[in-house]
C-alpha cells in the first residue's frame, strides 16, 4: 500500500514543480496612449502540464517561457501583431492591437506526435480576466549574451 501512494505522490510532485510561481495578476492601469497591451496567459490544466514554450512576437523577440498557470505581457504598437510559439510545431496567430486597449491570448498544448504543440486564441476581455486571474507573473527572459574568444598570448621570453 505504501508502494502505491508513493507511486502517486511522484507524479504529483513533478507536475506541481512545472507550475509557475510568482506575483499574482495584475491590470495594467497606464498603458502607453500610443500602444496597446496583449496578455499571454495559461491556466492551470493538467494537459501537457510539463510542456512549456517560448512565446515571441514577430520581431522574433522572445516575451516569455510560457507554463502553466503563468502570464507575461508585451506592449506593441498599433495594427497587426503576429506572436508564435514552437515544440515540435510552430503555432501563430495575429492580433490587431488598438492603441491604449487590452488585448488577451491564451496559450495552450494540444496533442503532437511526440510532444505537445503549443496553441493560442484570443479571448475576450471578460473571459480572460476570469481565467488569468489565478495565473503568476513570468518573469522577463534574459537575453543570451553572445560569447567572445579572447585571443591567448605566449610571452616569449
Amino acid at each position: 500500500m505504501r508502494f502505491y501512494k508513493l507511486l502517486l505522490l511522484v507524479p504529483t510532485l513533478f507536475l506541481a514543480a512545472c507550475a509557475a510561481s510568482g506575483t499574482p495578476f495584475q491590470r495594467i492601469s497606464d498603458i502607453p496612449k500610443d500602444k496597446g497591451v496583449v496578455y499571454v496567459y495559461r491556466p492551470n490544466s493538467i494537459m501537457g502540464g510539463a510542456i512549456h514554450y517560448d512565446v515571441h512576437a514577430a520581431n522574433d523577440e522572445v516575451i516569455c517561457d510560457l507554463i502553466r498557470n503563468g502570464y507575461c505581457f508585451y506592449y506593441a504598437k498599433p495594427g497587426e501583431l503576429e506572436l508564435w510559439g514552437k515544440t515540435e510545431s510552430k503555432s501563430t496567430i495575429t492580433v490587431d492591437i488598438k492603441a491604449g486597449q487590452e488585448h488577451f491570448v491564451k496559450g495552450g498544448i494540444s496533442m503532437g506526435f511526440l510532444v505537445g504543440r503549443p496553441n493560442f486564441t484570443t479571448v475576450d476581455n471578460k473571459t480572460a480576466l476570469e481565467e488569468i486571474a489565478e495565473c503568476v507573473l513570468l518573469p522577463k527572459p534574459v537575453p543570451e549574451t553572445p560569447v567572445v574568444a579572447t585571443p591567448v598570448v605566449e610571452n616569449s621570453k
